[in-house]
């Protein structure tokens, strides 16, 4: 669970009267729950270090002695906090340096060890209007741009947030690293995800996923650098994702829905894609039928598909299914038995007709271990 620092920092609390525990020796049970302390910095993220007692060094400087999880071997670890001149600095002990901030940075805060544990709160499992999340994996930034042209996220190296009622969340890793904070978005209609490499010294891949009621949709291996980007639409609904780059490469596109009996999560992997085309993967609104066309290369994908509900979760598979630029297929796999094949129909040159239907074999390789009886 991610909380935001509730103040810009952490002046000590007044002494209490803890039996065996006199303040400022111990801070477990002087105010219980025990706290977490979180520290941020502009370009590495953010760090969560354990504060177990408070140093008063004279001229409102105190020394927070915290646990870092990240250096588990050295105990003599402090956060200077100055009320005086509203200041907090902290030495990371290696190459991360120096972290340090002030009243206006909010880079420090401290969140109850207990939130922890709670449960996180579902944004979009029954929000009125629908809200939804759109999460990165991998290299690069994310701007989200409504149907108005308003954005969310990074434009170059500054961060822009436009949208209203979309809001954001740092993702405090730790290690140095930055993650992109996790975005929440009034699902009032398509927005448009462009994946950006520019801040990137060199090329490396990222998923990204949109996440709304009942449903996930994205693109994962995007090929992602200092001049490859991308660009990502999935429908308010989650019904539909679509794919365009801005250099050819392959990539694998995703549906996970929700249906009435069973829940599906839809596979295609390997699809090559030239710079400037677009593929889309789409399901119809029964949550039967899987729809994909667009303008990739001339090749072959994977197809998986994997089916929850009572009957416990199947599988299906198959490798290497050819795919014409001017394509259109349709996967028909809510009248999947479950176990054999399932049904693939081609609309060659996509003018309304189908044209062949292949019978795809389901290709899952099972192990079987022999039963051992004693």
């Amino acid at each position: 669970m991610c909380a935001r620092p509730p103040s810009p920092f952490m002046p000590p609390p007044s002494p209490p009267t803890s039996a065996g525990c006199p303040w400022p020796l111990c801070l477990t049970r002087a105010r219980p729950p025990p706290p977490i302390l979180v520290l941020r910095h502009a370009d590495k993220g953010g760090i969560t270090l354990v504060p177990y007692a408070v140093e008063d060094h004279g001229q409102g400087v105190f020394w927070v002695k915290v646990y870092d999880p990240n250096a588990h071997n050295q105990l003599n670890r402090s956060v200077v906090i100055d009320t005086s001149a509203n200041t907090w600095s902290y030495d990371t002990g290696g190459s991360l340096g120096i972290w340090s901030g002030d009243a206006s940075s909010h880079t420090l805060g401290m969140v109850p060890i207990s939130a922890y544990a709670a449960l996180s709160a579902c944004p979009f499992c029954a929000s009125s209007p629908s809200t939804g999340q759109v999460w990165l994996s991998g290299g690069g930034h994310l701007r989200i741009s409504d149907s108005q042209g308003r954005r969310i996220g990074y434009l170059g190296g500054q961060f822009v947030s436009e949208i209203p009622g979309a809001t954001f969340a740092p993702v405090d890793g730790g290690m140095g690293l930055a993650p992109e904070p996790i975005y929440t978005l009034p699902l009032t209609a398509t927005d448009t995800i462009l994946l950006d490499g520019q801040t990137l010294t060199q090329n490396q891949t990222a998923t990204v996923t949109q996440f709304g009621p009942g449903y996930a949709a994205g693109v994962a291996d995007v090929p992602v650098g200092p001049s490859a980007s991308s660009q990502i639409t999935v429908t308010a609904d989650g019904n539909a994702v679509t794919y365009q780059p801005s250099i050819t490469g392959t990539a694998t596109l995703m549906l996970a829905l929700d249906g009435t009996d069973a829940s599906s999560h839809l596979r295609l992997s390997g699809i090559d894609v030239g710079a400037g085309q677009s593929v889309t993967l789409s399901a119809n609104p029964a949550h039967t039928q899987l729809t994909f066309t667009g303008s990739p290369i001339s090749g072959t994908y994977d197809l998986s598909v994997i089916r929850f509900s009572a009957a416990g979760t199947q599988i299906f598979w198959h490798a290497a299914i050819s795919s014409a630029a001017t394509d259109t297929q349709y996967v028909d796999y809510g009248a999947w038995d479950g176990n054999g094949p399932l049904s693939l129909r081609i609309d060659h040159g996509s003018d309304g007709s189908i044209d062949q239907t292949i019978a795809l074999t389901n290709q899952v390789q099972r192990v079987y271990v022999p039963l051992m009886i004693r």
